[in-house]
């Protein structure tokens, strides 16, 4: 009996202890087993509801080791009578609300941060689109402001160049006087001492009388008005002349209607069709309606208008009227001068000759022997050079004397400009301009030198091939000492060169001191009021004997 007592009473003690130590080390081992976990970085998805603690110090992973141990106490905090704490956790971790007096502010982030669950990965990946979100934006804004400055400094260049087109406005002061003292520094005492008291301040001067005015602008003035009077005839006939038709057969409807408004001006007009001078793609239309308008202007203006607009509708009608006559002029030489360019020489060949002429040209050589029988074959094309070899020195001496008859116009037109600037108030606008219209006044007459070298280039070419064909007719006795000068015979009838000492020495003075000054390149460079003159006055180059 006393025997199965201490048995029951043996075993029941070691299940007593058994349970105690099992209940302790499975008390002390879950918290290292958590901070394991929470060490690892390895996230909790189930925390127990009941246990707040956890959660509270789940998102700090990196919690330093004294805060553990005080949070998650050893298991030698047991008693030996076996009885257990009534907080297992430990007497640190206090509940939610319980002694908040004592509590640091890390302790308090820490049992308020929020778990990483599920949650806190969908607000993660909504803060990284806002992030995202943000950087888009900030880039697109970026590119806004980029686009916008490239367009704000276009905009300054556009006004830049706007503005350097415009008017200066130039101080009057002793080191840069105006165009106007300069003019009057040279008339003497009186110039010089008005210059002086205008620079200084401004007065007002007393009206002269005509014989003052004649004696002080009685030189420039009357130089003007007697160029302008030999260069213009006295009396401008307005009839339509009768070959108007031709001139017009090749002009587009917008240059017809200008010339519908001034009718007597057709070659003139028929200028308008053509490629411009300095911009070659530049469509002409606007500038014939430009012109129409100028010109009727100018014939409704009255002989006492002497106003700076008058003056330059009255330059616009004495130029169109000359260039008429200079188009008039180049088209007669045109038709008669067909034989100093080789692409109206081939035209008028008939089929024989332009086979020899080709055969000529594929092999030199297969003439050499007998050069005389291969012209032979050519006489009808030699007649038709020596009928029309007179015709076309004739018509190139008479548009040689219409261009010069043009410089004087327009010699005369800077004259009268002159004059205005001396004897009329200008506002700096209108004073800048007049420069502009003098300076491209002078470039345009020394350009009409060139045109003339060229004709008087044509007119000695045709000379020559005339007097060569002459005295191939009259070899017919000395066949063979003509033979022998044969090379010499045709380079004589070869197109001449510039600088040619068949030119006038004038001539080529004036177009070589054009060459060399300053030209426009850009039809932006001229005066605004002359462009089209710059663009469709007839002019002769080097690849008129093509």
């Amino acid at each position: 009996m006393n025997r199965r007592a201490f048995g029951a009473c043996a075993s029941s003690g070691l299940l007593l202890y058994f349970f105690c130590f099992a209940n302790s080390f499975v008390l002390s081992t879950r918290p290292r087993e958590l901070d394991r976990a929470n060490y690892l970085g390895v996230p909790s998805f189930s925390p127990p509801p009941e246990r707040a603690e956890f959660q509270a110090i789940q998102p700090q992973s990196a919690a330093s080791f004294i805060e553990r141990r005080r949070i998650f106490p050893p298991p030698t905090s047991i008693s030996e009578e076996g009885d257990f704490p009534e907080n297992p956790v430990g007497p640190s971790v206090q509940r939610a609300g319980a002694d908040d007096e004592t509590r640091s502010p890390p302790e308090e982030e820490q049992l308020q941060a929020p778990p990483r669950g599920r949650l806190e990965r969908l607000r993660r990946f909504v803060g990284n689109m806002g992030r995202r979100a943000r950087s888009r934006l900030r880039r697109i804004w970026t590119g806004i402001k980029r686009g916008a400055a490239k367009v704000k400094m276009g905009a300054r260049r556009a006004a830049r160049a706007v503005y350097r087109k415009l008017p200066r406005i130039r101080r009057q002061s002793k080191q840069q006087p105006s165009y106007r003292e300069r003019l009057l520094s040279g008339e003497g005492e009186e110039g010089e001492a008005s210059t002086s008291a205008s620079s200084s301040e401004e007065e007002f001067l007393p009206a002269l009388t005509p014989e003052e005015y004649s004696a002080k602008y009685g030189s420039g003035v009357g130089k003007a008005e007697e160029r302008a009077a030999a260069a213009e005839p006295e009396a401008v006939s307005e009839v339509v002349p009768n070959d108007c038709l031709e001139f017009l057969m090749g002009v587009n409807r917008y240059v017809l209607n200008a010339s519908r408004r001034v009718p007597e001006l057709c070659a003139l007009w028929s200028r308008f069709s053509g490629t411009c001078n300095i911009s070659k793609l530049r469509d002409t239309d606007i500038l014939a309606g430009n012109l129409a308008e100028v010109l009727v202007g100018a014939k409704k203006l009255s002989r006492r208008d002497t106003s700076f607009s008058a003056v330059k509708l009255r330059l616009a009608l004495a130029l169109a009227r000359a260039e008429d006559r200079v188009a008039r002029a180049g088209r007669e030489t045109d038709k008669a001068c067909w034989l100093a360019r080789v692409q109206q020489v081939m035209k008028r060949m008939t089929r024989e000759e332009r086979e020899l002429f080709e055969t000529i040209l594929e092999s030199p050589m297969s003439v050499a022997r007998d050069p005389l029988s291969a012209l032979a074959q050519m006489g009808h094309l030699m007649n038709l050079v020596e009928k029309d070899g007179d015709s076309c020195v004739e018509k190139a001496k008479a548009e040689v004397l219409e261009r010069e008859r043009l410089q004087d116009v327009l010699m005369a037109q800077r004259d009268k400009l002159e004059a205005t600037l001396r004897t009329r108030k200008l506002t700096p606008g209108e004073e800048q301009e007049a420069e502009e219209l003098m300076r491209d006044l002078l470039l345009l007459r020394n350009r009409e030198f060139c045109s003339n070298e060229i004709i008087s280039i044509v007119a000695q070419h045709a000379k020559n091939i005339k007097a060569f064909i002459i005295d191939f007719k009259a070899s017919e006795n000395g066949r063979r000492w003509w033979k022998i000068q044969i090379p010499m015979k045709i380079s004589s009838i070869m197109p001449i060169a510039r600088g040619s000492k068949s030119v006038p020495s004038h001539i080529a003075k004036g177009c070589r001191a054009y060459e060399k000054s300053k030209l426009p390149r850009r039809i932006t460079e001229v005066a605004t009021f002359l462009e089209w003159f710059w663009e469709v006055a007839l002019q002769r180059g080097d690849d008129y004997q093509q």
